[in-house]
């Protein structure tokens, strides 16, 4: 346990759930000097925060950013995915916020803990005259249900209490949503705002504010809903439905078997259904890692991942400082969901990509013409407009890559064909082309380029064979060719695809010695790691990948954030060296770069995409940097070459203790135990979609042939030194 100031919230919060793991608690008070942000609660769909004062203050700032940090800090606000006007941008409709308000004044201590298990926030707040309002907050797993408790000790003899719903933006202007028409009804414990919006759909629902514990006095004062309690029990509990007839919904209707269930259930029903849908999430996989610190932010990174995983995919976050929660290529996810045993939520990625494919051919194309299929860099739900501000970034195309990679990484984990011929070879095939047709040159001396475009975007726009998206192209390419293979289609584009995959490969930008992030290219750019992170394009072996690799890690002072501020390497960047360094076999490199990585995580061990208080902080919450972390730590347990798993590879001599269950390649999940150097288990499972591509297993220095039928299990005990079948 983190302090005693934390012993009576816990006890608060254990009425509704008795079992707590403190591996999943994150703690944090008022006077800890580490950046902070308010944390998420979501269930992939509503979506947001509960500051330290157990509320969504809109004028508190907890984290300096620095002179030249952003000004804008991830202020609390209620968000629900797919909701969005119909702008330019796609903005996310503000479903409000809300706030408290007594006759205490302000706390003089203050904690809040995050609870990773169970979804939960709790917060303490003791004030001058004794009071202590303790807060226990949460988004419902299955339903629109945000649920907040309120528990009052110590309450002066005049204390009175009004919970205060603003249906405003965020800020502190209180102005009202931008919805096209609304009303507020006064209903038995609270409230309802009704509403109409004219967005991407057009949308009607409520807003329904209700309290259990006693009855309210309700007053409407401008944009703001004030439940106030004149007689304040010990116990207050707060419900906020959030309703709409989103892809024709009945909401009427679901918003009165909501309305039933909060009435029969209550917050600790509520809360045992949601406890139980995390409970399952987290039984999926384990890992325990002899450096704690990084198993900390590793938990806290999957949670994050988790919150931000909506029904279409997974956005940089579903908030306005979140770039809106747009839908970006870049990001990687297939593959850890995939390894975390979360198929469904990996499926997903592939499937909305798939599902909008049409939208991204129509891109490249006339009424006589198609060029394969181009998806924007920023994409709504549709994923048709391109919904980024200008810029560079908008000549992006390395993204194309990662969208094929991502579709192919679900076939290669799970080993289902019908998916890769149903939905992932579709996307597969379609970005190929786009390369084929649109972005590759031919130029002096029969050499073969990717034309110009922008890399990444410190390295600016209009660069001519740029190294990390020729790796994109080579990997999509050689990804497309191999996909084909399995699924015995279009004989006929396999060898264009491989012969050009080579030819880029032999002109792959470089001084002789090294690679460079373009020809020519005077400054330093972790895209250099793209032949083996993300693409797997390169050899461990080849030199030039190595040497640039090298000069890269000499620079990162200068060049080891996303952008041109900070004096340390961040999060994603220390991550994504880890990643090619793995796949070097750079296995002491790659725990000190995830050391790196972890040391710059702020309050409740949430990733930032930097964070270096005082010079410069930006974006915590991001999904993208705990993206790149979280494949780190699971690759350097488990992944593969070829025909072999490759189990701890390398940590032999640095970890003595440690153990997982994680899925692996070729529909295999594997369980581990090391004890003091010793594998006291190994255990594999094969699934139904297992097809032998995995045949061998290397582990702690030795090697085994895999003998397993789809369906069953094998289990390896180190006193045999043999598989025996289970």
């Amino acid at each position: 346990m983190k302090s005693m100031f934390f012993t009576p919230l816990l006890l608060f919060m254990m009425q509704s759930d008795s079992a707590f793991s403190d591996g999943l608690l994150r703690h944090y008070q008022s006077s800890e000097k580490k950046s902070y942000c308010a944390p998420v609660i979501s269930n992939g769909t509503i979506y947001t925060q509960i500051d330290i004062s157990g509320t969504q203050k809109q004028n508190v700032r907890y984290t300096y950013h620095g002179k030249k940090g952003s000004r804008k800090d991830m202020v609390p606000g209620v968000y629900v995915a797919g909701r969005r006007y119909n702008n330019t941008l796609r903005q996310l409709i503000p479903f409000g916020y809300f706030e408290e308000s007594h006759n205490s004044g302000s706390p003089k201590k203050s904690g809040q803990i995050l609870d990773l298990g169970k979804g939960a926030i709790g917060c303490r707040n003791v004030f001058k005259d004794n009071l202590s309002i303790q807060t226990q907050a949460f988004v419902h797993q299955k339903k629109p249900i945000f649920a907040v408790r309120k528990n009052f000790t110590g309450k002066p003899a005049d204390f009175i209490y009004s919970f205060d719903y603003y249906y405003a933006r965020e800020g502190t202007d209180q102005k009202p949503v931008k919805w096209s028409n609304f009303t507020v009804n006064t209903i038995s414990g609270g409230a309802e705002i009704r509403y109409q919006v004219d967005g991407i759909q057009s949308l009607e629902g409520a807003v329904t504010i209700l309290s259990h514990g006693a009855v309210p006095e309700v007053k409407v004062d401008g944009c703001k809903i004030s439940l106030i309690f004149r007689e304040v029990p010990e116990n207050l509990e707060f419900f906020m439905l959030y309703t709409d007839s989103f892809n024709g919904n009945d909401w009427k209707k679901e918003q009165k078997e909501i309305i039933a269930e909060v009435e029969t259930k209550g917050f600790s029903g509520l809360f045992a259904e949601h406890s139980a849908e995390w409970k399952k999430f987290w039984n999926r996989f384990s890992i325990e890692l002899p450096d704690k610190k990084m198993q900390d932010v590793f938990y806290s990174a999957v949670y994050n991942l988790k919150c931000t995983s909506t029904p279409w995919g997974v956005p940089v976050g579903v908030h306005p400082y979140s770039w809106n929660g747009n839908y970006f290529g870049f990001n990687l996810f297939v593959s850890l969901f995939a390894m975390i045993n979360d198929r469904k939520a990996a499926a997903r990625i592939p499937e909305f990509r798939f599902n909008t494919l049409k939208n991204a051919i129509a891109r490249t194309s006339n009424w006589s013409y198609s060029a394969g299929a181009k998806y924007p860099w920023q994409s709504d739900e549709e994923g048709f407009y391109e919904c980024s501000s200008p810029g560079v970034w908008e000549d992006h195309i390395f993204h194309m890559g990662n969208i094929a990679l991502e579709a192919w990484e679900y076939y290669r984990y799970t080993g289902d064909k019908d998916f890769l011929r149903n939905t992932a070879y579709p996307v597969i095939q379609k970005c190929a082309e786009f390369f084929m047709r649109q972005s590759i040159y031919k130029v002096e001396n029969g050499k073969i380029i990717v034309g110009k475009c922008c890399d990444l975007e410190r390295l600016g726009t209009a660069r001519e064979n740029a190294f990390l998206t020729s790796c994109s192209v080579i990997c999509t390419l050689e990804t497309a060719a191999e996909a084909a293979e399995v699924l015995g289609v279009d004989n006929s584009s396999i060898k264009d695809w491989r012969t050009t995959a080579e030819a880029l490969r032999k002109s792959l930008p470089s001084d002789g010695k090294k690679y460079l992030p373009f020809p020519g290219c005077p400054e330093k750019s972790v895209g250099v790691m793209g032949g083996l992170y993300p693409y797997p394009v390169l050899s461990p072996d080849d030199q030039k990948q190595f040497a640039a690799i090298n000069d890269y890690l000499g620079s990162t002072a200068e060049a080891g954030n996303m952008y041109p501020y900070g004096k340390n390497i961040c999060t994603w960047y220390a991550s994504w060296v880890a990643n090619a360094m793995i796949r070097l076999g750079k296995t002491e490199k790659a725990v000190d770069y995830l050391q790196k990585a972890s040391a710059s995580a702020g309050a409740f061990d949430i990733i930032y995409e930097i964070n270096e208080p005082g010079i410069f902080v930006s974006h915590p919450w991001c999904s993208a940097p705990p993206g790149c972390y979280v494949q780190g730590i699971l690759e350097l347990l488990c992944r593969s070459e070829k025909d072999t798993l490759l189990l701890c590879h390398g940590l032999a001599h640095i970890w003595k203790d440690l153990s997982f269950t994680l899925a692996a390649p070729d529909d295999l999940k594997v369980t581990v135990k090391i004890k003091k150097g010793s594998i006291e288990l190994l255990k594999i499972s094969a699934g139904k979609h297992y097809s032998e591509k995995i045949q061998k297993v290397r582990i702690a220095g030795e090697e085994f042939m895999l003998k397993i039928e789809p369906g069953k299990t094998v289990i390896l005990k180190s006193v045999k030194k043999e598989i025996t079948k289970k």
